[in-house]
């Protein structure tokens, strides 16, 4: 909440896309990683990156900093190797929203990425 100087009116209003947001994304990457297509590892990392940054999910946007590295040099084993952990801290940050606004995931018009991982 600091990155929006402590708006929780702001905040609460922002909160829901994360959600969907991160399912698009990590769906994209996902698919990039299963085609080796390092371009798009890259797109969906960088977008990765972004989103969990906005939301100070730290651990996410360093792991996916790293997978837009990866895409960018044009590793995928690399960018493969990374996804466990990316998944994991995605999981976490799920836990967390859970905890703050578990109404968020109910407004979800698709299929949760990371559904067989609830907590």
């Amino acid at each position: 909440m600091e990155r929006i100087g402590g708006d929780e009116e702001l905040f609460k209003n922002i909160l829901p896309f994360l959600p969907k947001s991160l399912n698009k994304s990590m769906g994209g990457l996902k698919s990039a990683l299963e085609e080796k297509d390092s371009v798009n590892i890259r797109f969906y990392a960088h977008a990765i990156k972004g989103t969990s940054v906005t939301y100070s999910a730290n651990k996410l946007s360093d792991i996916a900093a790293k997978m837009e590295l990866a895409g960018k040099e044009g590793d995928i084993e690399i960018a493969g190797s990374l996804m466990d952990s990316l998944e994991a801290a995605a999981i976490e940050l799920k836990s967390v929203l859970l905890e703050i606004s578990p109404e968020i995931f109910q407004m979800m018009d698709e299929p949760e990425i990371f559904a067989e991982h609830s907590p």
